[in-house]
Parts: structure tokens; sequence; C-alpha cells
């Protein structure tokens, strides 16, 4: 778009009502402290366990300098579901929190990140 010009507010409003689920939406963004312990709560009272996914070649941890790789297991250590989160103090972003929220909470069931 060029400068001074915008889009429509009711075809942006349509646009993210498509792309976002609002009824199950994360009340804000949290740091990845505070998600990782919610995701470890929750997961003790459904019986998972929370782990680092770890390369099996190397041993060392998924991800990059910047991001680290979670995954809830069930009891016979199959994976049940995986996501990343930020290595950075503060708050993650609205989207990574929320792709992180997204990504337990067919196990967790919606909202278990605000519990």
């Amino acid at each position: 778009m060029r400068k001074g010009k915008r889009g429509s507010s009711s075809a942006l409003g349509v646009d993210l009502a498509i792309e976002l689920d609002l009824g199950s939406m994360v009340k804000g963004p949290k740091t990845a402290r505070f998600a990782l312990t919610q995701l470890r709560r929750a997961a003790k009272a459904k019986g998972y366990t929370v782990k680092q996914v770890v390369n099996p070649r190397t041993g060392k941890p998924r991800g990059n300098e910047s991001h680290e790789v979670w995954a809830l297991y069930d009891e016979e250590g199959n994976e049940l579901a995986r996501c990343g989160v930020t290595k950075h103090p503060g708050d993650m972003s609205w989207k990574v929190t929320r792709a992180f929220e997204e990504a337990f909470e067919h196990l967790l069931a919606e909202g278990w990140m605000d519990r």
C-alpha cells in the first residue's frame, strides 16, 4: 500500500476474524518461563510429561540460538505435540504465545494457559 492509503477496516476485520479464533485466544503475551510453567502444570494434571526436544545424533537441544523446542509426552514416552519458545527475556510476541497455546490445546483443553 502507498503511504497515506489504508485498507478498509471492515475488510481488515473480516480477515482477522477468519485468521484468528477470537473465542479461544490467550489473554495476552506471556514470558517463555511462564508458558513452560503453565505447560508443566497442565501436563502433570493430565498425566503427561514435558521435555525439551533433543537431536538424537548430537544430543543437543533442538532449536537455534534464540529459540527452544519443547514437547509433550504420554506415559509410554510417545511425543504428542511440540512447539518452540523464545529464550530472550521479557514477553514473547502475541503470535508466538498464541502458537504455543494452540500447539497443546487439543490435549490440554481450550484456554489451558490462562488457568
